[in-house]
């Protein structure tokens, strides 16, 4: 029998690995678009916001600094998937929304990683794949409650 220690390494390896799979196959569907991962998480961020939102709210959403977000924002617009639109409520704000054909590039987008990931879980039982989800969801669970308790923490020690 493998000690605790042994099997909590066992698992972040496997863990490790699925991650790159994941990231992979991301990477693959992506291309298929015709965009580049980070185009992709631009516009799949806007489907959130039908009216639109700012650089700013954007950046935060992405993890993307806005200077970088502006690049990718100006490639999204030259290709006719993003529009830049004054906000109605604030004349210095501009606000950034998909356009109709960003709306079917998401659709495409969502299309082929549903249909991968039916794909991906055919072999699994209908039992297996209520065990994994169940487990999946308490391991993100207790993830969260972590970064809960690390962010509470960071802010308890702000100078």
């Amino acid at each position: 029998m493998q000690s605790r220690e042994q099997l909590v390494a066992h698992f972040e390896q496997v863990l490790h690995e699925h991650i790159q799979c994941v990231n992979q196959r991301n990477r693959s569907l992506v291309e298929q678009t015709g965009l580049t991962v980070p185009q992709a998480k631009v516009i799949e961020a806007l489907i959130g916001f039908p009216e639109g939102c700012s650089m700013n709210t954007l950046s935060h959403r992405i993890g993307q600094s806005c200077a970088s977000l502006t690049g990718l924002v100006d490639r999204l617009v030259k290709v006719g998937l993003v529009s830049r639109v004054p906000d109605i409520h604030d004349r210095r704000v501009v606000l950034v929304s998909l356009t109709a054909e960003g709306r079917v590039c998401v659709n495409e987008l969502e299309r082929l990683r549903k249909s991968s990931f039916v794909n991906d879980l055919q072999d699994f039982t209908a039992e297996e794949l209520l065990q994994f989800a169940s487990l999946l969801q308490k391991f993100s669970q207790r993830i969260q409650q972590g970064i809960t308790v690390e962010s509470a923490g960071k802010q308890g020690t702000a100078v």
